[in-house]
């Protein structure tokens, strides 16, 4: 059987070691949430880029078709 004082002294060590592995883990979370952060302004990045090729090719879309009714147009006057 151990002694109180043993009991003590064992329960400390313990308490230092979780306080080891609580330091270890918000360590984690800290990492974890400015690469959540950094990928987060990557995604908003990455949307904003992906809009503007989307307007860009309905910008094209419409002129071709603006171009395509003009040509049409044309061959029509010419018949």
């Amino acid at each position: 059987m151990q002694t109180v004082s043993e009991q003590l002294e064992i329960l400390e060590l313990k308490r230092k070691a979780n306080v080891r592995y609580k330091e270890f883990a918000e360590k984690i979370v800290s990492q974890h949430k400015i690469n959540l952060r950094m990928i987060q302004g990557s995604l908003e990045r990455a949307e904003e880029l992906a809009a503007h090729w989307r307007r860009k090719v309905e910008e094209n879309d419409a002129e071709i078709k603006r171009l395509m009714e003009i040509e049409r147009n044309e061959r029509v006057g010419d018949e």
